[in-house]
């Protein structure tokens, strides 16, 4: 995508050229290891129940719900291998981590383990069993998310087992990649209403993978690195739970933080006074939550490398929210760029070609090159286009009929046979040499004699239509049998 992420802009120096080589060193890109990483700074620090204050009185938890996009084979698994599987396995925590489950299986989880971590470099199947059209739970496996994300009680009642609690503000993110190919369908599922998709970072980085030589430079980099995703997650699996971090704005930060805030309320009024569609972001939550990670990354990696071990500070600086703020903005115009795409390649493949209707003109050429010397509506819409056949009415039939009647082009013979309850129509033609001169000079004589002398379909006409005709002498003894 072409807005991508410069991440000199969000990353200081060191800790941006780390991340370059170990993306590099796992054959993956920056942008699928660092929205790696920072939703698992996420998790962990929701672990230890640390979170943001906004404001007076206004606290916010710090789960975070995160989906990268790339093509096939451009590493999105070693992305999840290298920031989540081997660090979080390495320190104990994989129980928490699982790839796939149902809502019912995560409520069960998160009432007895207190913490959930949905992580998976194909999240397809996960995001469509708990938002399958066909469930009518549907809405509410959404909903439920969506409480999770805000940290809020939930009180689930299921029909096949006992009602489930799960407190508040227990940590809960999800982490996922897919292809492009997948990411229309998941979209279109998600947003649902429920807001489900606007809690979700959806990043589209440069997949961009690093030459050979690249890769066993920067291998050899890292090698040598003092720092290490694990060791940056013991740290934060050390942190007090029973003194938990509550982290809040410098005095610039927090004005920088309601200035955006105000210009965000003032873009929505502004929509509802002229009766336009809001905003769908969660700007002001994820920048205060990215900020979070992105203070306690930095402030880690500068403790690992120069092997100090200086406390982790909880004021967010107002150079940190500017950086968050660069971030998020780039990755919410992906995902407007990428929703806005979605919907249009939906709106065509739903949209219904406009179906041609023919002409006056063109219905009595159906109707008078149609097998035999009487035609009938099911003959009409036989011979007609197989593209035609399903807007053609019987109403149009009488008219073309009896147009073609008004013309001396034949006659008209209603009739009605043994074991049918309505009268049966049908359009007799003349011969071609009694034709009016108008429709010889349209129809060679050849195709038409061919047309009129053909077998009658069984299916076209009745048995008991065709003998009545025979009777009447509309029909010959040959065409009194029929064309199997």
């Amino acid at each position: 995508m072409k807005n991508d992420a410069d991440y000199s802009q969000f990353l200081k120096p060191d800790t941006l050229q780390y991340f370059l080589d170990k993306s590099k060193s796992c054959g993956t890109n920056i942008g699928y290891i660092v929205l790696t990483v920072i939703t698992s700074i996420n998790f962990l620090l929701s672990k230890s129940k640390s979170k943001i204050e906004i404001s007076a009185g206004f606290e916010m938890n710090l789960n975070l719900f995160s989906l990268f996009v790339g093509p096939p084979s451009t590493g999105k698994s070693t992305a999840f291998k290298t920031g989540i599987t081997e660090p979080i396995n390495s320190i104990g925590l994989n129980d928490y981590v699982i790839s796939n489950c149902t809502c019912s299986g995560l409520l069960k989880l998160l009432s007895t383990a207190k913490a959930a971590y949905i992580a998976s470099p194909e999240i397809t199947e996960f995001l469509l069993k708990v938002l399958k059209s066909d469930d009518e739970n549907n809405l509410t496996n959404a909903a439920v998310l969506c409480k999770l994300y805000s940290g809020e009680l939930c009180n689930e009642v299921f029909a096949t087992t006992n009602s489930r609690s799960v407190e508040e503000n227990l940590a809960f993110c999800i982490l996922g990649a897919t292809q492009l190919k997948s990411v229309a369908h998941i979209v279109s599922r998600m947003d649902n209403g429920t807001g489900f998709l606007d809690r979700f970072l959806m990043h589209v980085p440069n997949a961009i993978l690093p030459e050979p030589e690249e890769q066993a430079d920067s291998l050899e980099r890292c090698s040598l690195h003092a720092f290490t995703i694990e060791k940056l997650y013991r740290c934060l699996e050390n942190l007090d739970e029973d003194n938990p971090k509550m982290f809040y704005f410098h005095s610039d930060a927090e004005k920088t933080y309601n200035d955006m805030k105000s210009n965000f309320i003032k873009d929505v009024n502004e929509c509802l006074k002229e009766g336009k569609p809001t905003p769908k972001t969660k700007k002001s939550e994820f920048i205060p939550k990215v900020a979070v990670a992105l203070h306690v990354l930095e402030h880690s990696f500068q403790n690992i490398v120069r092997g100090e071990d200086r406390a982790l500070t909880e004021e967010i600086t107002n150079d940190e929210i500017l950086r968050a703020t660069y971030l998020i903005n780039i990755i919410e115009e992906q995902k407007e760029l990428l929703g806005t795409f979605i919907q249009d390649l939906l709106l065509q493949k739903r949209e219904v070609k406009a179906k041609k209707q023919p002409t006056m003109d063109e219905l009595k050429r159906f109707v008078l090159l149609s097998n035999g010397p009487v035609v009938s509506f099911r003959s009409f819409k036989n011979f007609a286009p197989r593209t035609l056949r399903p807007i053609l009415l019987s109403n149009e039939f009488v008219q073309v009929i009896s147009a073609l009647k008004d013309e001396n082009a034949g006659g008209i013979h209603t009739f009605r046979v043994h074991g049918s309850s309505s009268d049966s129509v049908v359009f007799v033609k003349r011969f071609y040499d009694d034709l009016p001169q108008k429709f010889q000079n349209e129809f060679d004589k050849n195709i038409y004699n061919t047309k009129f002398n053909g077998l009658i379909n069984k299916i076209i006409i009745s048995k008991n239509m065709r003998v009545h005709l025979h009777r009447h002498g509309i029909i010959t003894d040959r065409q009194l049998q029929v064309d199997e």
